[in-house]
């Protein structure tokens, strides 16, 4: 905790999801499962979900084992002291 990331994306992708809070990060898995484009869009829409752009720098606040995730604080750019939840695999730490 408090360590300072960054945001990796999968694959080609210049960004990825991450969602604000545990309510979201439920329907998202829920979506994904279910292929659902549309609702993804809702959520973004709706800005539950966000899109932050790889390379994002943020502060780790809080680290969910059990759930593979994290609340980090969002340090740069569009969503700059937002606060999100990110999967453990989508983070790179910084040297």
């Amino acid at each position: 905790m408090g360590c300072v990331a960054k945001l990796c994306a999968e694959g080609q992708l210049s960004f990825t999801l991450v969602s604000v809070d545990e309510v979201t990060a439920a329907e998202r898995e829920k979506l994904d499962a279910a292929n659902d484009d549309v609702g993804l869009s809702l959520l973004i829409a709706s800005q539950r979900l966000l899109m932050v752009a790889k390379g994002t720098q943020v502060r780790i606040l809080e680290v969910e084992p059990t759930q593979s995730r994290c609340r980090v604080r969002i340090l740069e750019g569009e969503h700059y002291g937002k606060t999100a939840l990110v999967l453990l695999g989508d983070l790179e730490e910084l040297a």
